[in-house]
């Protein structure tokens, strides 16, 4: 019965669209396991860690655009899965748990391995099923595929009786809802933004793919100043160069405080930029508009949800012409070669400062090959240094949903090609909370996977914040042990122009230094 039972969950994650699952294997999930080590009808990871796998099927999600799911036994590990869930809820992933359970009787006893499983996601599923009866109540036909859904079966001992039988393994086109029709009010809040200003600026942040032209598209005809983050995925695009804002984010400020930008436009995820907080407090009264595929706003002070990029497109057709804006702030030229000159000279003065080393990591990385960045300080100087690079760069991946340093490294393989270089750019942190996934190695035998982790010896992104060093969880570690226990190759630099390069995954640990760092931003706010 406990293998009949799998073997329907299976047939309907494979009616869903999954082709990809991670095994975190133990006793009580012993039926899912026999069955995927016997099919060939997914491609089964098997990895021993339940928070490495979540996060690994999260870079998957975004790799493949298609729904991934994790197996998990009973207990603890299921909850090893949260803070993917929660990742997953905020990026809008379809990341499906499937969590084996003990017998429904066993709740409350506090029995070995036993906890609360039964919708122990709570509001970051988007949906929970409990299959506790002999039958496998389960209609996925309906289920959204836009956040992370939540199937907790339970399996009575002895868990493996008999064989895996047959069964049909067809893929049935789902029932999906299409785009919701546009609301009145959505019609009304972007009539209204557009009517409320008349000097707007625009944020750019991880755009999805099918967007990104008409995106495109609707930036150069609106002709107003464009600020894209890394991950954006719009870099190197020659026709909004001429409204590219090259530089920081200073300019930014200065121009709101002086009233020279009068409203906002969001587009794609919230943005990495420290502007970005300061419309929460600051500048609180500044217009906002944003767009996205979520409908989180980024802004506590905005209540209405973010317009989706189908309504937002539909909306502005809707308009019609003579909505498009043709300024810029006084006395800039955009965009301004000075500035990115300026750039490169202090990245020559300060070669193993931080910045300098992501502009010179930058500049080896193709168009074509695959880049994960973390959060914290990686995402930042990323950012930052983009801006200022002509250089067409590939579409970021990150983890954004709640800005985290869990599981990056894991994320990090999951959207690793076997074919082309991957680059992974992260802190030591971020490194010391995913060593496990290190391990992951083994999925890549003829990977090229390049791994940088900038070690600065701890959270130095709070050094900007607070005085107290105890903020910074400082260290004095190396990762040369580390690197060698899960058989990579290893570098250690102070700055890229010492980097051999050499094709295998290779952890490149950087440790840049402190006081050209500081340096180097000082001479920058001077100039």
């Amino acid at each position: 019965m406990n293998l009949e039972r799998a073997g329907q969950v299976l047939q309907l994650l494979y009616q869903f669209g999954v082709d990809e699952v991670v095994c975190c294997a133990g006793a009580r999930n012993a039926p899912f396991i026999k069955w995927l080590s016997q099919t060939d009808r997914f491609q089964s990871r098997f990895h021993f860690e339940e928070r490495s796998a979540g996060f690994y099927a999260l870079g998957r999600i975004q790799k493949l655009r298609k729904p991934v799911a994790v197996f998990t036994t009973s207990g603890t590990a299921v909850a090893e899965l949260l803070p993917a869930v929660v990742e997953a809820h905020y990026q809008g992933l379809p990341l499906i748990v499937v969590s084996s359970d003990r017998p429904k009787e066993f709740r409350g006893t506090g029995s070995p391995q036993t906890i609360e499983q039964n919708n122990i996601f709570q509001i970051y599923a988007k949906r929970s099923w409990d299959l506790t009866s002999a039958s496998v109540e389960l209609d996925l036909a309906f289920a959204p595929s836009n956040g992370p859904l939540h199937i907790n079966i339970c399996f009575s001992e002895p868990l493996l009786t008999g064989e895996i039988g047959s069964l049909e393994w067809t893929r049935h086109s789902r029932n999906t809802l299409s785009a919701s029709p546009v609301r009145r009010e959505e019609i009304e809040n972007l009539r209204q933004f557009f009517h409320q200003v008349s000097r707007p600026m625009a944020i750019v942040n991880s755009v999805p793919q099918p967007f990104r032209e008409r995106l495109i598209e609707e930036l150069c005809r609106l002709r107003i100043p464009t600020y894209l983050e890394g991950a954006a995925g719009l870099s190197g695009e020659s026709r909004m160069e001429p409204y590219i804002l090259k530089g920081e984010e200073d300019d930014l400020r200065k121009w709101a405080s002086q009233n020279e930008i009068d409203g906002v436009l969001r587009f794609g995820g919230v943005p990495t930029l420290r502007f970005w907080r300061d419309l929460e407090t600051k500048w609180r009264d500044l217009p906002v508009l944003s767009v996205s595929q979520m409908p989180f706003t980024g802004l506590s002070r905005i209540k209405d949800p973010a317009l989706s990029f189908h309504a937002y497109f539909e909306c502005r057709q809707s308009l019609g012409d003579g909505w498009e804006r043709n300024w810029w702030p006084s006395g800039l030229v955009m965009p301004s070669l000075e500035t990115v000159e300026q750039w490169q000279e202090l990245s020559q003065r300060f070669p193993k400062s931080e910045w300098s080393g992501v502009f010179e990591l930058q500049k080896r990385i193709l168009p074509d090959e695959v880049v994960f960045v973390g959060n914290s300080l990686p995402i930042r100087h990323w950012d930052f240094v983009s801006s200022l690079n002509y250089k067409k760069l590939p579409s970021v991946y990150v983890n954004r949903g709640t800005n985290g340093i869990d599981g990056l490294i894991s994320s990090m393989f999951g959207v690793a090609d076997e074919n082309r270089r991957t680059w992974g750019l992260i802190g030591d942190l971020s490194a010391l909370y995913d060593l496990s996934a290190l391990s992951l190695k083994q999925w890549f035998p003829e990977g090229d996977v390049k791994l940088v982790v900038i070690n600065n010896g701890g959270g130095k992104i709070f050094s900007r914040l607070f005085s107290d060093p105890a903020f910074e969880n400082r260290h004095t570690l190396r990762f040369k042990g580390v690197a060698e226990m899960f058989n990579w190759k290893y570098s250690l630099i102070e700055d890229f122009s010492q980097w051999q390069d050499s094709k295998g995954c290779e952890l490149i640990e950087w440790i840049p230094s402190e006081v050209e760092t500081h340096d180097f931003m000082s001479c920058w706010s001077k100039k």
